[in-house]
């Protein structure tokens, strides 16, 4: 009897480490972004003004920027009212590598999906306007 109750006792630990370390690599930030910034030839967005950057270095720290970024992905936004930036990036012959949209400074739109940029992200969303 003891032996039995061993058993059920070990594996429902086991089945507790199995379940938190799934919810943990489910909700731990991950990066979104891997652009190699030697094939962007300019970036493109704004806030309904469009603003082209076009400099080399410029679109290398820009492009690094959103490379580090770490998101942790959410349901997808069924309705948007509107949105602070929006984001493209161009290669040499003009076709878009890269579309995002801020929604706002804890919420970007990329393809059909929201990701939320975590509490303790190291990146915020003012990198884009400063740019």
């Amino acid at each position: 009897m003891k032996k039995k109750v061993f058993i059920i006792c070990e594996s429902v630990v086991v089945l507790a480490i199995i379940v938190t370390a799934t919810i943990l690599v489910i909700n731990w930030p991950k990066k979104l972004f891997n652009i190699n910034p030697n094939e962007v030839a300019s970036i493109s967005g704004g806030t309904g003004t469009i603003n082209n950057i076009t400099d080399t270095s410029e679109i290398n720290q820009f492009v690094k920027g959103i490379n580090d970024f770490r998101y942790i992905r959410k349901k997808s936004l069924l309705a948007s009212y509107g949105w602070l930036y929006s984001i493209e990036l161009y290669d040499s012959s003009g076709n878009s590598l890269l579309k995002f949209v801020l929604i706002n400074s804890t919420l970007i739109n990329y393809g059909n999906n929201s990701y939320e940029i975590p509490a303790n992200s190291t990146t915020s969303y003012d990198y884009f306007s400063n740019q």
